[in-house]
């Protein structure tokens, strides 16, 4: 039998994809670089899981996985297995026995924190050093007094006065003579006490200022020494730090406490411990003052003055952020009363400038209306004038049509001209031939019958001039007709 997967070496993340074949008594694998043959005996299955594949792993520490759900129940079977699902696959396509295991794990994580985280740190914070807590202890006072606290402003002598019956707190309610108490102005805190990891107690004076006498300061003394006597701010710190409580619950390593210091006094200033830290604190606060004699409605009293004067803070800091919600919607107001001035100084502004322009139109639409005016007084003379102009465009054009004329007779005379002129040299020509005609009888006739030729002569001549008019008469019957025509 035969089927697809890929091979992993065991020694890096590379695969190759390889064949795998169920052979007798064992299992081959080819491919690029593998050829691997394993007996049966020294091969683990593991079914898939979910919706994964499954896998074949060998002694060499090398695995091949593959998906092909045939293929591994026949593996199965040959190694003697029974075939089919296992109970935690079953379990898995279950959707309700899915439900069932989330319900009973939120059930765990529920009740771990309810009841686990709490008591493990109780463990955790009374194994803690002495010198870690102190460390902390430092570390986080100093913080406070950087952020919260101010140096205080009490009189020595209330100081020294209420510093002497801490003392005698720490000695009543056995938290030992490491314990100690220093003032601070509370500043934004108000009228408060805080007990910080290794055992000191810092309270504040607007606290004292508050109570009616030493017993009712001493009452609050009590109830701090209680939460140091409980380790309840160590407790808590470590509640919310479960990294922290972890590491230091299960291998000892205390280091990781020092981290808390950063958030240390974030979370004490804001701290709000469980009923049964306060429950303790108020316990061992009533029994000091039962000790030494004082009924514990002191303690009482102070609890309502102090609830009393942290309701006036809060109202006082309602009526504050009020007034200034009020102040700034004033200033915004005011703003904007600024900027509706400014507007209506720069729409005046406006006014001026447009009124100006309709001045300037108003001015501009009179010397118009003047140039209007004085146009139509030179409208008559114009008038006149054009037609005056029109006259004489008219009388251009007519001695333009009559210039025509005469160019077109000069030209018809000219033509005429050069005929007669023409003419004029025909005859000229013909006088010339009569004359030369003249001559060569004159010759004739003196030589030999000059007398008989001068007859003859005169009669031919005659006899020319009677058929033929003068030429001198014929040129002047030719100019006065040119005269005639040109006139």
């Amino acid at each position: 039998m035969r089927t697809d997967g890929f091979y992993y070496d065991g020694l890096s993340s590379h695969r190759v994809q390889v064949e795998v074949y169920l052979v007798s008594g064992g299992v081959m694998i080819h491919g690029p670089g593998v050829d691997i043959k394993a007996p049966l005996a020294s091969v683990t299955l593991e079914e898939a899981v979910g919706g994964g594949r499954s896998v074949l792993r060998f002694a060499d520490g090398g695995m091949c996985a593959f998906d092909d759900a045939p293929f591994a129940d026949q593996v199965s079977v040959a190694q003697g297995k029974r075939v089919g699902l296992s109970r935690i696959s079953r379990w898995e396509r279950s959707l309700f026995l899915s439900i069932v295991a989330l319900l009973i794990v939120a059930a765990v994580v529920a009740v771990a924190v309810r009841y686990g985280v709490p008591a493990l740190s109780r463990r955790v914070a009374f194994i803690i050093p002495l010198d870690v807590e102190k460390r902390l202890g430092e570390e986080v006072l100093a913080a406070l007094d950087k952020v919260v606290f101010k140096p205080s402003g009490l009189p020595e002598e209330s100081i020294e006065r209420l510093s002497v019956a801490f003392h005698d707190v720490a000695q009543g309610t056995s938290i030992g003579d490491n314990a100690r108490i220093l003032f601070r102005k509370g500043g934004r805190l108000g009228a408060n006490a805080v007990a910080i990891p290794s055992g000191i107690v810092v309270m504040t004076d607007e606290l004292v200022l508050l109570a009616q006498d030493d017993w009712e300061i001493a009452a609050v003394m009590a109830h701090e020494a209680g939460h140091i006597r409980g380790r309840h701010s160590m407790r808590h710190l470590l509640q919310n730090s479960m990294t922290a409580l972890i590491v230091s619950a299960a291998i000892g390593d205390f280091t990781s406490v020092s981290s808390m210091a950063a958030a240390a006094p974030t979370l004490l200033i804001n701290a709000k411990y469980s009923r049964d830290f306060e429950r303790e604190a108020d316990a061992e606060s009533a029994r000091y003052l039962l000790s030494r004699g004082v009924s514990w409605r002191k303690f009482a009293d102070m609890l309502e003055r102090l609830e009393a004067d942290h309701e006036r803070k809060i109202k006082e800091k309602s009526s504050q952020a009020e007034l200034k919600r009020i102040l700034e919607s004033l200033d915004e107001v005011e703003r904007k009363k600024e900027r509706t001035s400014r507007s209506l100084n720069e729409l005046e502004n406006e006014k001026d400038r447009i009124s100006r322009s309709l001045d300037e139109l108003e001015s501009e639409k009179n010397r118009i209306s003047r140039s209007l005016d004085e146009l139509g007084n030179k409208e008559e003379p114009l008038r006149a004038e054009q037609k005056s102009k029109e006259s004489i465009l008219k009388s251009l054009d007519e001695l333009e049509s009559k210039r025509d004329r005469i160019s077109r007779s000069l030209y018809e005379l000219k033509s005429k001209k050069e005929t007669i002129l023409g003419s004029l040299d025909e005859l000229e020509s013909k006088k010339e031939m009569i004359l030369k005609s003249l001559n060569e009888l004159e010759s004739e006739e003196k030589s030999s019958q000059a007398e008989q030729e001068s007859e003859k002569k005169s009669s031919l001549a005659e006899d020319y001039l009677s058929s033929h008019p003068p030429v001198q008469e014929r040129i002047r019957e030719l100019e006065s007709i040119f005269r005639q025509d040109g006139s």
